[in-house]
């Protein structure tokens, strides 16, 4: 009689209800526990809050096993919005067997509004003492089903759209040859090259060619020259068969002076060199878009002559991104060059720019001179670069973000809101 009483009180089901006022517990971190027991005095819940009163996580205990261990808890993390509104971001329920090991845990996330958005569910083979099995969970509103919104239940299984995540297949690149260790690279997908940036570069030049001219003009001198010239006088001559002398008309040549009046053609070269320079420059541009910038550049060369230059240049770029971040141009200018004289001066050019930061990045360039005579210069420009300002533009395509609960549509965002040192994002 006695053993069958004792089995009837050791298979009385498990009192849910709350007896009583809560027991208050202290914690190490300045907080407390607020512990609620049945009338057979086992826990049923308990409440955790911080120093400051604010309720951080909730254990709750669904049943107890014959020997007094736990059967199935729940345990609820909470958090707080900017508004002040607390809401439960997790949920994570374990069931244990009688020995105390866990034999199912089931993780469930939810947002501010309370949807809940994906589940984690891991099972462990009964007395097998091996590591559990887990099994991804993601929200699909296409399926058929209740959905769920409003502040979950604790310890319960969730109802909703439940649809089992399958691994993804990851690509091997042709470097992977089965080494688990490798690690495809990463590629920074963002812009190095923005609309509204400015930019500023120094450089050093080289240049070879003529860049003189021959200027010719016509010297008028006057001289005196000494020529020789006949000229008649009367001499006294003895002429036979006449008494005494007798004077005779005769042409002589004497030297006469003479004063002559000439002119010649005389030839100068003028610029600043005929063979080649070095020297230095700057420039600054303005790009209102990525792939064209107007700008202002001076230079110095030091040669024959030193000559100083000052153009008003276009450039067009085509900037590369990726893991390369380089850039391409062409420039075109017109300005003046003055040496020991001043000329309209034209220039085009080829050039690539390399970036290795958005601020900062190196580049080198070739150009041809000319003005329409006889100047025929090429120069090579190689220096660093400062970009300053512009957009946080990214180039790309936009990208598709999952849909919003409760619409049914989809949302996406342009590369161009990304920062532009993020890395790619992936899927």
């Amino acid at each position: 009689m006695f053993l069958f009483v004792g089995a009837a009180l050791a298979e009385e089901p498990f009192d849910p209800t709350p007896h009583g006022k809560p027991t208050r517990e202290s914690l190490p971190n300045g907080g407390y526990r607020e512990v609620y027991k049945n009338k057979k005095g086992e826990r049923l819940k308990e409440d955790e809050f911080d120093g400051a009163g604010i309720k951080k996580r909730t254990r709750r205990i669904f049943g107890y096993h014959p020997n007094g261990k736990e059967e199935k808890i729940a345990i609820s993390k909470y958090g707080v919005t900017a508004g002040g509104t607390v809401y439960t971001p997790e949920v994570e329920t374990t069931t244990y067997n009688k020995d105390g090991t866990p034999t199912e845990r089931s993780v469930t996330k939810f947002d501010e509004k309370g949807a809940s958005t994906t589940k984690t569910k891991t099972t462990w083979p009964p007395g097998s003492g091996k590591d559990g099995v887990t099994t991804k969970y993601k929200w699909n509103p296409k399926l058929k089903g209740p959905d769920f919104t409003g502040t979950p239940l604790e310890g319960t299984e969730l109802p909703g759209n439940w649809e089992e995540e399958k691994p993804r297949k990851e690509k091997k690149e042709k470097k992977d040859r089965g080494d688990s260790s490798y690690t495809p690279p990463t590629e920074n997908t963002a812009s190095y090259f923005r609309a509204g940036e400015v930019e500023l570069r120094a450089f050093a030049i080289y240049a070879v060619g003529n860049a003189q001219e021959t200027v010719s003009r016509t010297v008028h001198e006057t001289r005196t020259v000494v020529r020789d010239k006949k000229v008649e006088k009367v001499v006294l001559e003895d002429v036979q068969g006449k008494p005494g002398l007798t004077p005779v008309t005769k042409e002589i040549i004497e030297p006469t002076e003479v004063r002559e009046r000439f002119s010649r053609q005389e030839n100068t070269a003028v610029g600043p060199y005929s063979d080649h320079a070095f020297g230095a420059g700057l420039d600054a541009k303005f790009f209102p878009c990525r792939h064209v910038g107007i700008g202002v550049e001076g230079d110095w060369l030091s040669a024959e002559n030193d000559a100083w230059s000052v153009f008003a240049t276009v450039t067009g770029r085509y900037p590369i991104e990726g893991r390369c971040h380089i850039a391409p141009y062409v420039v075109a200018g017109i300005g003046g060059q003055f040496a020991d004289d001043s000329r309209l001066v034209g220039m085009v050019g080829l050039g690539v720019e390399k970036r290795f930061s958005p601020s900062c990045g190196t580049f080198i360039e070739g150009r041809y001179l000319f003005d329409g005579n006889e100047q025929n210069v090429f120069e090579l420009h190689a220096g660093v670069s400062m970009a300053f300002g512009g957009s946080d533009e990214t180039p790309g395509e936009n990208i598709s973000l999952p849909r919003e609960r409760g619409t049914g549509a989809s949302r996406s965002v342009s590369w161009g809101h990304i920062d532009p040192l993020a890395k790619e994002l992936r899927p």
